[in-house]
């Protein structure tokens, strides 16, 4: 086709940056059960094959939002308790409707917050990438476009953690075999087998009940 120099060669890549989407979304899985996406032979065997559990299948601390959105004081209160479990968590991630939410939170213009500080590029900046708590806790901000969030439910969470605690595993890192031709058509497979890291569950924490607001 016109602008691919070689078709297999870009299909093998652009499976391997699906199954790295696929390890990710699975880090953010609200259960342990749920499956990763599948169809086939592959979805059959999810019943019976070892499935990688995320962040919340590990036991991490988890609290309930008390107001269904992000606001400081839940992140103040959810931060305390890592601190006092001796937790030194660097980063806060969120979905991006969350961050919405916390941006608005933090920096909006009723808030007082907001300071043009570029004003001879004409820029107003309206957003948080650091943020300090009162136990000196200096997180970085980070949206994960695969973390659940929902409009009409309580399935959606933000989480705060110590990136250095978790680490991707790998059984068989990525792979690609060659499987010969069928026909007049060349095949092909590419492998991943993984497993998230987690050194102590109390260095992440979750925060449930968070809808999109």
């Amino acid at each position: 086709p016109a602008g691919i120099r070689d078709m297999y060669e870009h299909q093998v890549m652009k499976e391997f940056k699906n199954i790295a989407r696929l390890c990710e979304s699975r880090l953010w899985q609200v259960s342990a059960s749920i499956t990763a996406p599948a169809v086939g032979s592959e979805a059959t065997a999810n019943a019976s094959y070892p499935l990688m559990a995320g962040f919340r299948g590990f036991g991490i601390t988890t609290a309930s939002s008390a107001s269904g959105g992000v606001t400081t004081a839940d992140i103040c209160t959810l931060s305390q308790t890592l601190f006092e479990n001796g937790a030194e968590p660097d980063s806060l991630w969120f979905a991006p409707a969350q961050k919405r939410q916390f941006v608005n939170a933090t920096v909006s213009s009723g808030s007082g917050n907001v300071r043009n500080i570029a004003a001879t590029d004409q820029r107003l900046v309206a957003n948080i990438d650091v943020f300090e708590t009162p136990f000196n806790q200096m997180y970085a901000v980070i949206t994960d476009r695969f973390i659940p969030a929902s409009a009409y439910s309580s399935s959606g969470a933000y989480y705060i953690g110590d990136r250095s605690m978790a680490k991707i595993a790998f059984f068989r890192p990525p792979q690609h075999k060659p499987m010969g031709k069928s026909g007049d058509h060349t095949r092909g497979i590419v492998l991943m087998e993984c497993t998230l890291q987690l050194d102590h569950p109390s260095s992440w924490a979750c925060m449930s009940g968070v809808t999109n607001g």
